[in-house]
């Protein structure tokens, strides 16, 4: 997906995205990166926890202010990804070792419409630096769509599909 999103944004939010893209160690936005650049392997995702969905979405500060986001009801993202609306996850690792993890997700009401694409930017270590996605809601960094790709990633990590077993490894 190549097309002008930042450069379409009001003023205000295109520095912030600006910053935002800067603050993840990237150049351009995630929506320009070619998709051969995108990789579909999650034993390569960060160790990532169901405390780092809760810190994201519920205690995370909010953009313009140092206060608590406090958004509870984006915790009801858990139901579209159980619903199975979140897609294939894809990832790359930026310069600065942050990982950038996307994924298209239905919209919650309009399921015949085209999907959201949402992203988010992880430390090797776990905790969100910065997310986004496109929908009406996605300038607040915290809709559904965002909260839904990150319990996709919880529960991926929780049941061990990012983890490399004996048989992963050729032999020695």
């Amino acid at each position: 997906m190549s097309y002008q999103y930042q450069e379409n944004l009001a003023l205000d939010a295109q520095q912030r995205y600006s910053v935002k893209l800067k603050l993840i160690g990237l150049d351009i936005c995630p929506y320009k990166v070619p998709a051969d650049t995108w990789i579909n392997d999650p034993k390569q995702w960060p160790a990532f926890e169901y405390q780092d969905v809760f810190h994201y979405l519920i205690k995370h500060p909010r953009i313009y202010s140092a206060e608590a986001m406090e958004n509870y009801r984006s915790l009801e993202a858990h139901t579209f990804f159980v619903s199975g609306w979140v897609q294939t996850v894809f990832h790359m690792k930026t310069d600065s070792g942050h990982y950038v993890l996307k994924a298209d997700v239905k919209p919650s009401w309009r399921v015949t419409e085209k999907p959201h694409h949402p992203w988010v930017a992880l430390k090797k270590s776990g905790p969100v630096i910065a997310a986004h996605c496109n929908c009406m809601a996605g300038l607040g960094e915290t809709c559904s769509h965002i909260g839904a790709l990150l319990f996709k990633i919880e529960a991926a990590v929780r049941l061990g599909y990012t983890s490399s077993t004996c048989t992963d490894r050729p032999c020695e």
